[in-house]
């Protein structure tokens, strides 16, 4: 049988790449899953008259925009904030009716991160 040597270089690089894939494998596995809280989406095409707070209180209401099924998110004054991002529409439409609310609202971040909703109930 054949001695294999393994240079230190190597290995590091092997060991790097295998936990960027663990890590990025996790990440996908988990946003996947977990439905309880998510950023809303469209944030930069509906500019609101009063901006949301902490805490505040959203709807999220089913619609169709270009013949799909999609779900926006409103204030409680009716304005529409944005919309459920795409990969979250299969499984929302349970629990759409549910009690969800602003968990953060960031108004100097990128629109895609600038509000998160979380179900309460």
């Amino acid at each position: 049988m054949e001695n294999i040597r393994i240079h230190k270089r190597r290995f590091l690089g092997l060991l790097t790449s295998a936990s960027c894939l663990a890590i990025i494998a996790g990440w996908t596995w988990r946003v996947a899953s977990d439905l309880h809280c998510f950023y809303v989406a469209g944030v930069r095409f509906n500019p609101l008259q009063n901006l949301p707070t902490v805490n505040e209180r959203v709807l999220i209401r089913p619609e169709e925009w270009r013949g799909h099924l999609c779900f926006g998110v409103y204030t409680q004054n009716g304005e529409r904030i944005g919309y459920v991002p795409r990969r979250h529409i299969s499984k929302i439409a349970a629990i759409a009716e549910g009690e969800w609310r602003l968990c953060a609202v960031n108004s100097d971040s990128v629109a895609w991160k600038r509000y998160k909703v979380i179900l309460v109930s």
